[in-house]
């Protein structure tokens, strides 16, 4: 199958699922992304991190003028140390958050590869039903690919910053390779989901599978990945000129004399939110999974070969 016809193929299946995918994506995704942001923004603006920034950030405006003395130095360096104190509570915050906020969201992930399973569509219930009693196996997967990355890419700093006293030449090169490497290594576990939630192995032989089904294969499945990651990245451009079109006022901006005054104005505040709520819409409920059809099909093609 060619790779357009496996394009064709998932947007139609894609298309089939459309009201289920929006549903979960809407209730996992998207609303708990909202309420995460917005209760470390409320916290930033809360503690005063906000606004340490922004008058951090004016000040190092105004070097560029001849108004920047000794007296402002100070100011700034007084403003560094407050943005580090009132930066604690929003990291904090954000760790507490962050692992009920991704627990979530590998479920959202996982019910997008169950519905991805079925040629019909299925009552919305049927599959919470059966993404719950896979949950914590594909949890696993994602831990150990993350322990495992994470491993890899603090060896690779260490080696990179070891290569870099030696040479910046030999630095850079091993930078390339690395991340050439982990490339490499991301395509051959590219299918391990699908093992997983559809032949239900374990998740060490789904890795196995994955790595021996990509043989031969590796270049076919880069190319169409690739293809897929740029189609998206078209659709996420053409989303941005959109919103610009509509009316959102950011030509306002240049209006303000200050930096300060652009980053406090409502106009720049409500393009930037809604800039990120309608990116991450558009990631969640098509770019994603639409990945997830195609290289479920991709999957399926290797396996009939």
């Amino acid at each position: 199958m060619a790779i357009f016809e496996v394009i064709k193929k998932s947007w139609n299946e894609y298309r089939i699922h459309f009201k289920n995918i929006s549903l979960i994506m809407i209730l996992l995704a998207v609303i708990p992304a909202l309420i995460l942001g917005g209760v470390i923004l409320a916290v930033a603006f809360n503690n005063g991190l906000w606004n340490n920034v922004v008058s951090y950030m004016s000040l190092e405006e105004s070097k560029s003028t001849n108004n920047f003395n000794l007296d402002l130095e100070g100011q700034q360096a007084e403003l560094s140390e407050k943005i580090w104190d009132s930066f604690r509570p929003v990291a904090l915050t954000a760790l507490i958050l962050l692992v009920p906020y991704w627990l979530v969201n590998v479920f959202a992930i996982l019910c997008l590869f169950v519905i991805a399973s079925h040629s019909t569509r299925q009552k919305f219930r049927n599959i919470l039903k059966e993404s719950k009693s896979r949950y914590w196996k594909f949890v696993g997967t994602f831990v150990l690919f993350f322990a495992v990355f994470l491993l890899a890419l603090i060896l690779s700093v260490l080696i990179i910053s070891i290569l870099s006293k030696i040479s910046i030449v030999i630095g850079i090169l091993s930078i390339l390779i690395i991340f050439l490497l982990i490339i490499w290594v991301s395509i051959k576990f590219i299918l391990t989901p699908y093992f997983l939630v559809y032949e239900k192995r374990k998740i060490l032989d789904s890795y196995s599978a994955s790595w021996k089904s990509v043989r031969g294969k590796w270049w076919y499945i880069f190319a169409s990945v690739l293809l897929f990651l740029l189609i998206g990245l078209i659709i996420k451009i053409l989303a941005e000129l959109i919103l610009l079109i509509i009316g959102i006022p950011v030509t306002s901006l240049f209006a303000f004399d200050t930096l300060k005054e652009i980053l406090y104005s409502p106009a720049f505040i409500t393009w930037t939110i809604t800039r990120q709520v309608i990116e991450h819409i558009i990631s969640s409920i098509v770019i994603l999974p639409l990945l997830i059809f195609f290289s479920k099909n991709l999957y399926k093609e290797i396996k009939n070969k």
